[in-house]
C-alpha cells in the first residue's frame, strides 16, 4: 500500500512539472514528527513575507 501511495504522489508531482531531483522520499510514518515540525516555521515566514508563495528547500551536500 505504501509503495502505491509513493508512486501516486510522485506521479502527481511529475504532472505538476517537478523533476526527479526535486523530490526526496523521507521514509515512512516514523519521519512524520520531524517533517510536521517544519510547519512551525510557517507563521514566522508569513509574518515576514505576507501571503506571498514560498517553498522550503533541503540542500544536500555531495
Amino acid at each position: 500500500m505504501c509503495t502505491i501511495l509513493i508512486d501516486v504522489a510522485h506521479g502527481l508531482l511529475t504532472d505538476l512539472g517537478w523533476t526527479e531531483d526535486w523530490t526526496e522520499d523521507l521514509g515512512d510514518i516514523t519521519t512524520a514528527r520531524s517533517t510536521e515540525s517544519l510547519m512551525l516555521l510557517v507563521p514566522s515566514i508569513i509574518r515576514n513575507r505576507g501571503m506571498e508563495p514560498f517553498a522550503l528547500t533541503i540542500a544536500a551536500g555531495d
